[in-house]
């Protein structure tokens, strides 16, 4: 609708043109057309000191393309206004207040105020219709072009901003809808009357669905108080804490983490031969681990497997909880406390069981900004398709199908046997609408006689309180002893592979030298260091049997001096040949005090050298049992891991963390098998059969029939009157169902 020409616009509102097999449904007013890309010119204003802004603007003006508008409001098929749908954006309203005050001045308490000003001049606008309205007219008239013009520049008033002169005044939808066949059955949940503020979901086009939490991290970054989650989320890491994975300590890391170890024996029962790819088993292995981390991103394409393995994440969350049932003694012994009574605000009190610390914590939303991404993945996760062929698995299956199928009439949905649900692994929370209609069939749905056998498959739906009157299943001593057996099934299979990853890292790529060389090594240098002890002894002995020859030469030397000796005169009288003996004798006397000092010394030596050759002797031999024990546990190591290799089915692994990198790996991950998989899911389904039995046992007066009933309360928006029992509300829900979905929008508010 444009301003120069308003009467061709109304021309063709008043005489749409309806395809025949169509009916006119309505119309729906788009007011006060802007272009998005006025944005950056406002925010580059606000914030032109701010260098990042310049950085910035090339990247952010991708998702500034297209138009926007003021607000919206539904008409009927006559034309006539429905001022009860009227939504306004907070977005020009933002943008007036930015170029009037500052990016300071925006906040949501500032922006209910201005809504109540808009509300008022929407009255005032409506009162003055009717004032205007001719004698005789219609009390409802229909929405005239001159009039959305006058609201357009209404709504340019209250918000400071006004659209370009050019754009259109307005954009008008006109909807259809097909021509029934036949009566339209009654929808579930029925029309309900709005008594509080109108639900996020329900906000109107460009709102802040996010304002209140943003608000709220403000003012803990202002106060100190900052939870984890959001440090982590505002904190970068240095670039010395981070890891890049494709280098070679980030391929350590990878084949490190994917290691066949705890956390991750709990598996979804897909199709065994179906491996998670490489990256994705990482995620999971990370995500499940035992890190202090509160936000953990996960990255990835479309289609690449980000949603798939939430089912493993799934699993395991089961699993674990299912580890804390299978300690207790008993189902009672869920709870922490005897069961006390809470009063809700119309006057009734309901008895509610408190449940042990360590069975809270295993909660799981599913959470997007879409909200039919979210919803589809509760509603895929219960298929049967979502579970491989062979398997059997059902967990509340009657329930689950009353919830997935039946209409407000009582009537059934027809499923195809791969839309049947298996079990109430998940629901649809979120908006009030998809809460009223999983509390109406998971707890008050019945079947009337008219929409008997209306179901699809044979079994029966109900709910909840006819499964809890009907199950004949294991009890719960039964089902915890079932989990722990399959608990050590996995673990032992686990341990085998852990032995096979063990023999592999000391083996792969090696051969028996490799495998050996450290100990070679030592033989080698033990061998020497005994060769040079011995030389060293042997050595000495030479020189000692040289001293030993030298000493008898002089011993001879010296009876032939006695024998040689001058006349007595001669020797006494100072003549030469007196002294030249005299001087012989005393030679010889000291040649022989050295040689018998030098034999002292080797002999003190050559013992010396006898107990070093020993102890190299002694070493060598040592050395030489370690080698051959080594030798001896190669040849053990690689006949275990061939055995291994054979029960296992052979696992491809990597010789080199750069081996990695090739697309098997990359597709097929580590340490898949079809036999570790199928154990794995069997753990999954006796984890989900253990909740069922417990679930069973205290649901029928064992202390946990009240916990439903405040549930079913909580979810029609009846609060207790003492707050902190909606945590245990909430806890409750998720014991009987482990994951919920919302959107981010609704997630604040439900919780």
């Amino acid at each position: 609708l444009k301003r120069e020409k308003p009467e061709e616009g109304e021309a063709d509102l008043r005489r749409p043109h309806i395809p025949a097999d169509k009916e006119l449904r309505g119309f729906k007013v788009f007011f006060g057309v802007f272009d998005k890309a006025r944005i950056a010119d406002v925010v580059r204003r606000a914030t032109r000191p701010l260098d990042e802004v310049e950085a910035c603007e090339d990247a952010e003006r991708g998702d500034l393309d297209g138009d926007t508008c003021f607000a919206s409001l539904d008409l009927d098929a006559e034309g006539r206004p429905l001022f009860g749908t009227f939504a306004v954006s907070t977005l020009p309203w933002a943008m007036g207040r930015v170029r009037k005050e500052g990016l300071a001045a925006l906040s949501s308490a500032a922006f209910a105020a201005s809504r109540l000003d808009l509300a008022e001049r929407l009255r005032n606008f409506e009162a003055q219709r009717q004032l205007d309205r001719p004698a005789g007219a219609p009390v409802i008239e229909a929405l005239t072009v001159d009039e959305i013009a006058r609201l357009t520049d209404a709504l340019g008033d209250w918000a400071g901003f006004a659209p370009a002169p050019e754009r259109p005044v307005a954009v008008v939808e006109v909807r259809f809808r097909p021509k029934p066949e036949r009566p339209d059955r009654q929808a579930l949940p029925p029309p309900e009357v709005r008594k509080g503020p109108v639900e996020a979901d329900e906000i109107g086009i460009l709102n802040s669905f996010f304002i209140e939490d943003i608000e709220r991290a403000m003012a803990a970054v202002r106060a100190g108080k900052v939870p984890e989650a959001l440090r982590q989320y505002l904190t970068p890491l240095q670039a010395a804490e981070r890891l890049d994975l494709y280098t070679d300590e980030g391929r350590r890391t990878l084949i490190a983490a994917l290691l066949p170890r705890p956390p991750t024996p709990g598996g979804w029962p897909g199709e065994p031969h179906h491996a998670m790819s490489l990256m994705q088993q990482f995620a999971i292995n990370t995500a499940v681990s035992d890190a202090d981390e509160d936000l953990l991103s996960v990255n990835g394409p479309p289609g690449t497997g980000k949603t798939t393995l939430l089912r493993d994440i799934i699993a395991e969350n089961v699993v674990r909880r299912a580890r804390v049932f299978s300690r207790l003694r008993s189902a009672r012994e869920a709870f922490s406390e005897r069961a006390k009574r809470f009063s809700f605000p119309d006057g009734d009190s309901i008895s509610v069981s408190r449940l042990r610390p360590e069975l809270t914590g295993y909660e799981m939303v599913v959470a997007s900004s879409n909200n039919s991404a979210v919803e589809n993945i509760s509603r895929d996760l219960p298929k049967r398709e979502s579970l491989g062929q062979a398997s059997t698995l059902e967990y509340l299956q009657t329930v689950a199908h009353m919830v997935a199928a039946q209409e407000g009439d009582g009537s059934f949905t027809a499923l195809d046997e791969k839309d049947r649900p298996w079990g109430l692994i998940a629901c649809a929370l979120g908006k009030s609408a998809n809460r009223e209609a999983f509390r109406q069939r998971f707890y008050f749905g019945e079947i009337k006689e008219k929409a008997e056998g209306t179901w699809s498959g044979d079994a029966r739906p109900q709910n909840i309180r006819e499964w809890l009157a009907s199950y004949d299943g294991p009890g719960f001593t039964e089902a915890a002893a079932a989990f722990r057996a399959a608990d050590a099934d996995v673990e032992a299979a686990l341990a085998r592979y852990r032995r096979y990853a063990d023999l592999h890292a000391a083996t792969a790529g090696r051969s028996e030298a490799d495998f050996c060389r450290k100990e070679q090594d030592a033989l080698d240098a033990a061998a020497a260091a005994r060769q040079g002890e011995q030389q060293a002894q042997e050595a000495a002995l030479a020189e000692m049997s040289g001293l030993e020859r030298r000493r008898e030469d002089l011993r001879e030397e010296e009876r032939l001096l006695d024998r040689s000796q001058p006349a007595w005169w001669l020797r006494v009288l100072p003549t030469r040949a007196g002294r030249d003996h005299r001087q012989r004798i005393a030679a010889n006397v000291e040649a022989q005090s050295a040689v018998n000092a030098a034999l002292s010394e080797t002999g003190r030596r050559i013992e010396k050298l006898k107990a070093a050759s020993a102890q190299a002797a002694e070493n060598h031999a040592g050395r030489l049992a370690a080698f051959r024990a080594r030798r001896e546990n190669w040849a053990r190591m690689q006949a275990e891991r061939e055995a291994l290799a054979t029960e296992l089915g052979h696992p491809a692994l990597p010789g080199r963390p750069e081996d990695i990198e090739a697309e098997s790996f990359q597709i097929a991950g580590l340490w898949h098998s079809d036999d570790l998989a199928g154990r794995r899911a069997a753990l999954f389904e006796a984890a989900l059969g253990l909740h069922a039995a417990w679930l069973a046992e205290v649901g029928k007066g064992g202390g946990f029939g009240g916990n439903i009933l405040a549930i079913v309360r909580l979810l029609s928006g009846k609060m207790p009157l003492d707050p902190t029992l909606v945590p245990v509300l909430w806890q409750s829900l998720f014991l009987i169902v482990p994951v919920v979905s919302t959107t981010f929008v609704s997630f604040a508010r439900q919780f």
